[in-house]
Order: C-alpha cells, then sequence, then structure tokens
C-alpha cells in the first residue's frame, strides 16, 4: 500500500477478526473430518471419498490463501523473499480451484451415475419387465440417491451464495475505472468467498450425524486408554518397590 494512502487500522482489525474466524473454523472443522474418514478409510463409500479429498481441498484453502492473507493484514505488507511470494500467491489460486473442481467432479460423478441407474434399470424392465421387484429397486436406490443428490445441490447452492459476492466485486472493478475498490464493503465480500470452505465441512454434517459421534467415540476411547495406562504404571511401581521392600524386612 503506498505511502498516500494511509492504511484504515478499523477496517483492518475488522479484516483480521474475520480471517481469524474463517481460519480456525475451517482448520477445525476439515481436519476433524479428515481423521475421522480416515480412521475408516478401508469402508469409505464414494461420497466419503469425495468429502475426503473436499477437505484436503479446503484445509489447502486454510493454510495457504486464508493464513497468508491473514499475516499479510497483520503486518501490513508480505515478509519474505520473492521467490517465498510467488510460491504463496501460487498456491492461495490452487487451493481456490482445488476445492471448485472437486465440487465440479462430484457434480458430474452424481449425473452419470443417476443416468446409468437409470438406463440400466429400463433395460431390465424391457426385457423381464418385473412390475413389484421393480418398484421395490427404484425405492432402494432412491433412499441412497437422494441424500446424495440433496447434499450436493445444497454444496453447489453454498458454493454460488459465497462466491456470488466475490466474483460480483471483481467484474464490477474490472468494468468500472471508478468503483469504490478501497472501501470496506468492497473488502469485506471480497474476503466472504473463504467462507465456503466452512461451509463445506458443516453441510456434511448436517446430512451425517454419525461423523460427530464417532470423532466423540475415538477421543472418548483415547483417554479411556491414556486412563487405563495410568493405573497399570501404578501397579508396576507398587510391585517393584514391594519386591524391594521384602528382602529389607526378612533380614
Amino acid at each position: 500500500m503506498g505511502d498516500d494512502q494511509p492504511r484504515d487500522h478499523s477496517l483492518a482489525k475488522v479484516e483480521i477478526a474475520l480471517l481469524c474466524i474463517i481460519f480456525l473454523s475451517a482448520g477445525i472443522l476439515n481436519s476433524g473430518l479428515v481423521f475421522v474418514l480416515w480412521k475408516r478409510r478401508e469402508k469409505l463409500s464414494r461420497m466419503h471419498v469425495f468429502v475426503f479429498h473436499l477437505c484436503l481441498a479446503d484445509l489447502v484453502v486454510a493454510f495457504f490463501q486464508v493464513c497468508p492473507q491473514l499475516l499479510w493484514d497483520i503486518t501490513d505488507r508480505f515478509i519474505g523473499p520473492d521467490l517465498l511470494c510467488r510460491f504463496v500467491k501460487y498456491m492461495q489460486i490452487v487451493g481456490m480451484f482445488a476445492s471448485t473442481y472437486m465440487i465440479v467432479v462430484r457434480i458430474c460423478r452424481t449425473v452419470q451415475m443417476n443416468l446409468y441407474i437409470k438406463t440400466h434399470q429400463e433395460g431390465e424392465s424391457a426385457v423381464t419387465n418385473p412390475l413389484p421387484s421393480r418398484i421395490s429397486s427404484v425405492v432402494g436406490v432412491s433412499k441412497a440417491r437422494i441424500k446424495t443428490v440433496k447434499m450436493t445441490v445444497v454444496i453447489v447452492l453454498a458454493y454460488i451464495i459465497c462466491w456470488a459476492p466475490f466474483f460480483t466485486v471483481q467484474l464490477w472493478s474490472v468494468w468500472d475505472t471508478k468503483a469504490p475498490i478501497e472501501t470496506a464493503i468492497f473488502t469485506i465480500l471480497m474476503l466472504l468467498a473463504s467462507l465456503n470452505s466452512c461451509a463445506n465441512p458443516c453441510i456434511y454434517l448436517v446430512f451425517s450425524w454419525q461423523v460427530p459421534k464417532r470423532l466423540v467415540k475415538l477421543l472418548c476411547k483415547n483417554q479411556s486408554k491414556l486412563k487405563d495406562s495410568i493405573p497399570d504404571e501404578a501397579t508396576t511401581i507398587s510391585s517393584i518397590y514391594t519386591s524391594f521392600k521384602i528382602p529389607s524386612e526378612s533380614r
């Protein structure tokens, strides 16, 4: 920022507070989901694999896009060599597009699976035409697929809501040379795009209540192991003390 444009410290405080909330929320939520999904990686469905990779992409956004911008706002300038600055800017773009393209891949995958199931069922009905079994298979598939389609739609809507202000501001600044770029509204709207990395794990948690239970179960299991190890250590120490005490009493 040039010397002729002094820094707005009130706006800087708002930026830092907002980026801190986004960074902590995205880091904690996505790390928790990655931890739970990695623990049960041998039983992951295709939807869980998509969520796992989406969380990794959102972690890249949190640590390579939000965190550098947060440090940049705190120091008011980038502290580091030119090569590090170029790497950080590159990773900011990579994280942003990785999260976006994961959603696009999921949409294409959902459409492909629905078309395959529909054509497969129509082919079977044309050969055998078993009406009761067809109805039951459609109902079974619907229960498994409707939830996936709903979650995919909500993820896409959340992406549009979070990124629409960012792209609107960007287009406005490009087409209007007199756009108020340095105002608080422009700055805050450009930062809100990173909220998408916080929204994705929240959406998955809403559609899958088993993940929080598994996370609590894993944490409680680790704590119980730690508590069980303490009595074992105490028993070992007491047995050693008794073994030294008995010979001394016999004397």
